[in-house]
């Protein structure tokens, strides 16, 4: 991105006959996981742009299965433990949306921790599918 660039949109527009959906976090580990978490299961990268990759391949699996595509994505949240890492977040989103102008709407929290043991990215997805 060159200066004063945004890497995201201020604002998208989205048609009332879209269907949304609403997908819950996810972070590094695998989406079908045990619950109370059993620490196998939840082991997780230290490299950020890693679990960043995990998370956003999580999220192909749930798009593909529901018939969309990161064309589709209108709004990310990302929950992270270290602002500072947003940078490289960033790079690797930028990854799965290659080739295509298309950039959803987006914001970043930074908070104290996350649910899963490790955990530095939780990341939240909406995505809307044209009904006709």
């Amino acid at each position: 991105a060159r200066a004063g660039e945004l890497q995201y949109p201020p604002a998208i527009s989205v048609s009332s006959t879209d269907t949304l959906f609403f997908m819950s976090g996810a972070t590094a580990i695998p989406l079908y996981h045990m619950h109370p978490h059993i620490d196998e299961e939840c082991v997780v990268p230290d490299d950020i742009r890693e679990q960043t990759r995990r998370i956003l391949v999580t999220f192909d699996e749930i798009l593909a299965f529901n018939g969309l595509s990161w064309r589709n994505v209108v709004k990310f949240t990302q929950f992270l433990t270290d602002i500072r890492e947003h940078d490289a977040i960033q790079e690797v989103i930028a990854e799965f949306f290659a080739g295509s102008q298309w950039k959803p709407a987006s914001s970043a929290v930074a908070i104290n921790s996350l649910s899963a043991p490790g955990a530095r990215l939780e990341i939240d997805v909406v995505a809307a599918k044209s009904d006709d």
